[in-house]
């Protein structure tokens, strides 16, 4: 019978008018049947029609309604696509007036309805337009091709006309959906709808072996005392397996070898490792592995509780190998050890047990799962090669952000029912974002996974029903401390003036100023890469603003100086400084990196590189990666992001340069720039990849006698606040100004002493007037110049 024979039989069965006659049936015959019994006879026509009906019902639900097309879409040339479409498809499209009509029946189903809530989208706002349902047809059989599904649903008609009037009516647009976003939903529906494309089977499932099924196996009493049953967590919790399908077939495989049956698996905390565990652990209890994993319970090897009461390596070696023996002898144990590189060296618990676990597993049939993360098994794993042959090593590598966002898709509904609350679209994209560029510390889908869970559940605490994406935000926010929301009124008007803001605090520097203002700017409006940090290297002599730029600006923008991260690099340049940044090596210590931890603490901070060409070429190459990648691995496996930081390293190289093209006339340009360049790589002071990294560079001009005189007046200002905060005023002229630049101006140092000619001078003079009770609270003085061109209190 083909295909269109049943949409044939299903469009009638469904009618309503077919429905009616069906209830009118059932009870005249049940009538009949039941008068028939009421006079004492045996209704033999009634009951043999009436079976017939019960048979007829039977095979409609267990034949007809079971009916997949022969023909896939990837098997479909496109030339017959109602080949492709199932008969619930076929029906509404071959029997629909027009599209109007079909979209009229579509809506009315729960998967279309689906798609419609997340997508926001009411019954009454989808537009009515006519097109051709061979467009429709066309346009379906190209998205489900597209998300690699096998046959044409309602869903795929339903978001193919959508797509198709999108042009004219702007309707995904006004809803701020994309047709890709559309895409996603569709992935959604297919996933949350699975019967809606393959007809749901009868299966019957067997949770274990039986009743006794520990009399069948041997006992694991000593075990059980260092041991998680896996098996029995995930009974309760029934987890769902997060995409990692070909990850999880390539287990399932290794695990079921007769003989080197051990998985080693590769991966950051938050790819996945655990899920394909806890996926391997319910499908073998539930009997849904055959084979060799047929019912097996996993075990997890708790190393904490291993090593408890030891006293010395001999003893915990006896330990695991009576362990190990025990659970072999079980005959239906999977045994499972999360960090493997706990056992194999690592700080945490300073213990070596690679020998006992190769010796076991040179004839042992235990099927073993160990996970690590790459940095791990570089430093614990890699060159062990008699450990390692003994596994299957299977990478678990970080998805991409459209593979993250089809996995966390299929998870989203399960968080949201755990949780009582509906998790939209748009909160579940917002998430992914999020996650991968400010929670780097783990990877994707993890991460993402562990911040919906966390949203979902706030917003269940605080009585809401909805997830929506300005709720995901508000996490991140709370979370790291990073302003990730659209600036508000106030930030609009601070990034629009920052220029004049920043000039409060830095005389002349208009080049650098501008560019930082620029900077900000972009980041705050999206403009940036995700990955990477803003960066500038300052260049210019000493004293003239580089420092003093860049405190500005964390105090300005970041909420005050101690956003700063500040590192004089001269201090790095002997042996050790990498592991200075980055903390110490495995095994000699577990001192927190100098960089990392700060970053890791504070992700959305300004970092200052003091004398950067100071650094040694290492510490110089690890700046390098920060500036190309965006983020680090500590000595200790932590990965640490510096996308949302700003990085302004200082320097004074190039300063004599600077210095005799300005005095020549030049005008600093890009002509002017390009000369300094070639003069730091002939001088080999950076690298050419180095100095291109950087996002600006900024040369910083010597300071003017004007310039000198506008900063002694700032400073001298810092110090009239600080009286008056004490009810002491302090007036000053000109005069005062002009002797304090004179006296306070260094050519070779800048403007650096003129702060501490202030300090020494007049202040120096102002604190023993205050002790003397010359000076005192309520009192309104005024500096001069005496006679001698000193600075004096005037009388």
């Amino acid at each position: 019978m083909s295909l269109l024979s049943y949409a044939i039989i299903y469009h009638t069965y469904k009618h309503p008018i077919t429905r009616i006659l069906r209830a009118v049936f059932i009870i005249f015959i049940l009538f009949l049947i039941g008068s028939e019994f009421y006079r004492g006879n045996l209704p033999k026509g009634p009951l043999f029609i009436f079976s017939l009906f019960v048979m007829s019902e039977v095979l409609f639900k267990f034949k007809v309604m079971r009916t997949t097309p022969k023909i896939s879409v990837a098997q479909n040339n496109g030339k017959d696509i109602e080949e492709s479409c199932t008969f619930q498809a076929l029906d509404i499209f071959m029997f629909a007036h027009d599209s109007v009509g079909m979209v009229h029946e579509l809506i009315k189903k729960a998967h279309v309805q689906f798609i419609m809530q997340k997508a926001n989208i009411g019954k009454e706002d989808v537009p009515k337009v006519v097109v051709s349902k061979e467009e429709i047809a066309k346009k379906a059989y190209e998205l489900v091709k597209d998300l690699n599904g096998s046959f044409i649903t309602r869903m795929d008609l339903f978001v193919a006309y959508l797509v198709l009037i999108e042009p004219e009516t702007k309707y995904l647009f006004n809803k701020h959906l994309k047709p890709d976003d559309l895409l996603y939903i569709l992935y959604w529906a297919r996933y949350e709808y699975p019967f809606e494309e393959y007809p749901q089977k009868m299966q019957v499932v067997f949770w274990g072996t039986g009743i006794g099924e520990d009399w069948t196996t041997g006992w694991t009493l000593e075990t059980k005392k260092y041991i998680t049953d896996v098996t029995y967590k995930v009974l309760d919790e029934k987890p769902a397996l997060v995409g990692r399908r070909k990850e999880y077939e390539q287990l399932v495989a290794t695990l079921s070898k007769p003989s080197h049956n051990n998985a080693l698996l590769i991966g950051e905390a938050g790819s996945g490792k655990t899920s394909l565990v806890d996926a391997v652990a319910l499908n073998s209890f539930l009997g849904l592995i055959p084979g060799k994993l047929y019912h097996k319970h996993v075990y997890q090897l708790m190393v904490g509780l291993l090593v408890a009461g030891v006293k010395d390596i001999g003893e915990l070696e006896a330990r695991i190998e009576a362990i190990l023996e025990e659970l072999e002898h079980a005959g239906n144990i999977i045994l499972y050890i999360p960090d493997v590189e706990h056992i194999l060296g690592s700080t945490t618990f300073n213990l070596d047990l690679s020998g006992v676990l190769s010796n076991f597993l040179k004839d042992s049939h235990l099927p073993l799962i160990a996970t690590v993360t790459p940095g791990a098994f570089r430093k614990f794993v890699e060159a062990r090669s008699g450990f390692r042959e003994f596994f299957e090593e299977i990478r678990i590598d970080e998805p991409t952000e459209e593979e993250a966002i089809q996995m966390l898709l299929e998870k989203a509904n399960e968080i949201g029912e755990k949780n009582h609350v509906t998790i939209t679209f748009k909160a579940v994209i917002a998430v992914v974002q999020m996650a991968k560029r400010y929670l780097q510390d783990r990877s994707l889908p993890g991460s993402a996974v562990s911040l919906l869970t966390s949203v979902a559940n706030n917003i269940s605490l605080a009585h809401k029903s909805v997830v929506d994406e300005d709720d995901v935000i508000a996490k991140v926010e709370q979370q790291t401390r990073i302003a990730i929301s659209k600036p508000g009124e106030q930030e609009k008007e601070l990034l629009l003036h920052l220029e004049d803001k920043l000039h409060e605090r830095i005389i002349g520097q208009e080049e650098a100023v501008s560019a930082i203002a620029q900077a900000i700017r972009r980041l705050r409006s999206g403009l940036t890469s995700q990955n990477r940090p803003i960066s500038f290297l300052f260049l210019g002599p000493t004293g003239v603003g580089k420092t003093e730029t860049a405190k500005a600006l964390a105090s300005v923008y970041f909420g005050g100086e101690d956003k700063t991260i500040r590192l004089d690099m001269s201090e790095y340049n002997g042996p050790g400084a990498v592991d200075r940044l980055l903390g110490s090596s495995p095994g000699l210590g577990d001192e927190k990196g100098e960089l990392t931890e700060k970053v890791y603490e504070n992700p959305f901070s300004l970092i200052l590189l003091d004398e950067f060409e100071k650094a040694s070429t290492e510490v110089l190459d690890l700046f390098l990666q920060i500036l190309e990648d965006g983020r680090l691995t500590d000595n200790h496996g932590k990965r640490v992001s510096f996308a949302n930081t700003i990085i302004i390293a200082t320097s004074n190289a190039g300063a004599l340069y600077i210095q005799n093209e300005l005095l020549a006339g030049k005008q600093i340009n890009t002509v002017f720039q390009q000369g300094l360049l070639m003069e730091l790589e002939q001088e080999h002071i950076f690298k050419p990849e180095l100095i291109n990294r950087f996002d600006g560079i900024i040369v910083f001009k010597p300071l003017t006698a004007q310039n000198v005189e506008q900063i002694a007046k700032l400073f001298l200002n810092e110090m009239q606040k600080k009286l008056q905060a004490q009810d002491v005023t302090v007036s000053f002229g000109d005069d005062v100004i002009k002797a304090a630049a004179s006296a306070g101006f260094d050519q070779q140092f800048g403007a650096r002493p003129l702060r501490r000619f202030i300090q020494d001078k007049i202040e120096d003079l102002l604190s023993q007037g205050m002790l003397r009770g010359n000076v005192e609270r309520g009192s309104s003085i005024r500096l001069v110049v005496d006679g001698s061109g000193n600075i004096a209190i005037a009388s």
